[in-house]
């Protein structure tokens, strides 16, 4: 899971990571449904429309929760870059202080 939050497709932008995810998650689910309606005969088959609103709904509430976590993912990542940013910029100043100081003071 955290090398697909961290797929570079997926943090350029949470809404399109979660429009490919649920997709993906749709298409998966309803070809696995089928094939297990298929391979298991003796159960009655439901009616196509509640195997997709079934699929659906749990497309929508997984979407949800991905999408969530690349928002999350992608604030966290613009704080860190911000914070990385402002260390650095601290530090360079603390280094060309050292080097103007003398030998005794310098470390």
């Amino acid at each position: 899971m955290k090398n697909l939050l961290n797929a570079g497709i997926l943090r350029q932008n949470p809404v399109h990571g979660t429009i490919r995810f649920a997709v993906v998650y749709f298409g998966v689910s309803f070809l696995l449904d089928w094939t297990f309606r298929w391979t298991v005969g003796q159960t009655p088959m439901p009616p196509m429309w509640m195997v997709l609103m079934s699929i659906g709904g749990a497309t929508v509430i997984s979407s949800i929760a991905v999408y969530l976590l690349l928002a999350f993912n992608q604030r966290q990542q613009q704080a860190l870059e911000e914070l990385n940013h402002e260390l650095r910029n601290a530090l360079q100043i603390l280094v060309y202080a050292s080097q103007q100081c003398d030998d005794e003071t310098q470390p």
